[in-house]
């Protein structure tokens, strides 16, 4: 909670000190962080996602916008919309890597997301929060927040296409019917040992595993599951020549030993 809280409200921050008169960084700073949250006001009070829909928190902008240059009219009503729009879209693309978002609310209650991110994490806010105190102590604050919004964007690259390469390389290995895939961050930091999670679920396989930081992947779970019940619990696996040897528990009779022959892992054959 703390660190999802923190992320949003540090990007919205480092977001509207890019559009910041040089005599108005703290101002636009506070602004940024406070409408980094403001998503998060309905969901939290009323447990409504109006807050989090592209429908409307273009209207909500214009309106703080307004009230804002109200009490402050030397400023220019553009760099107002722009100091709420930019951080409360923000706020929704993170959850959207986060996750997910029903971003047609209250017209669509499907959630999109596509997870990069782990909630858990405080990579975003950590990036900017130790690269905005360097810039003070330099006395170059927005060309190190620019640095820093830089190496978030490059961060998400990494992981967007690291997460294409995972999909890709599964849809390849397991080419299953009617199967969903999901690939998940799963890790707090990009150095730890397992940086993705990955199942398969279709109506013969229930995969699931972990892909360590050198991209390798390490499966916990296999389970042939023919019809609807789970029967077979993958004990060994092993590959002679061309063809793979797999040996189960099946968990439908005490247990007992039983061992597959496949060419291809995805049809197996009883020896």
């Amino acid at each position: 909670m703390i660190n999802d809280i923190l992320h949003h409200a540090f990007m919205g921050a480092a977001l509207a000190l890019l559009i910041s008169p040089n005599n108005r960084k703290l101002f636009y700073y506070i602004i940024g962080a406070f409408a980094g949250l403001v998503p998060d006001v309905t969901k939290f009070i009323f447990h409504d996602q109006y807050l989090h829909s592209l429908l409307i928190v273009p209207f909500i902008c214009i309106g703080l916008a307004f009230i804002v240059k109200l009490v402050y009219s030397s400023e220019k009503y553009i760099h107002l919309l722009l100091l709420f729009l930019l951080p409360m879209l923000a706020h929704l693309f993170m959850d959207f890597i986060d996750d997910g978002n029903l971003l047609f609310y209250p017209l669509s209650t499907t959630d999109f997301n596509y997870s990069l991110l782990n909630r858990s994490t405080p990579v975003i806010w950590v990036v900017i929060l130790v690269i905005s105190i360097i810039g003070i102590i330099i006395k170059k604050a927005k060309l190190m927040n620019k640095i820093a919004l830089a190496l978030i964007a490059l961060f998400l690259i990494f992981q967007c296409s690291s997460k294409i390469m995972i999909s890709k390389e599964l849809h390849s290995d397991y080419p299953l019917v009617n199967a969903n895939y999901y690939v998940i961050p799963a890790s707090q930091w990009p150095w730890e040992a397992h940086t993705w999670r990955y199942m398969i679920n279709s109506d013969l396989f229930k995969i699931d595993g972990f892909v360590e930081n050198s991209l390798t992947r390490k499966e916990t779970s296999f389970y042939f599951t023919p019809q609807i019940k789970l029967q077979y619990e993958v004990k060994k696996w092993e590959q002679h020549g061309n063809v793979y040897e797999i040996l189960c528990y099946d968990l439908f009779n005490n247990n007992k030993e039983v061992t597959f022959q496949s060419k291809d892992r995805i049809v197996w054959v009883q020896k």
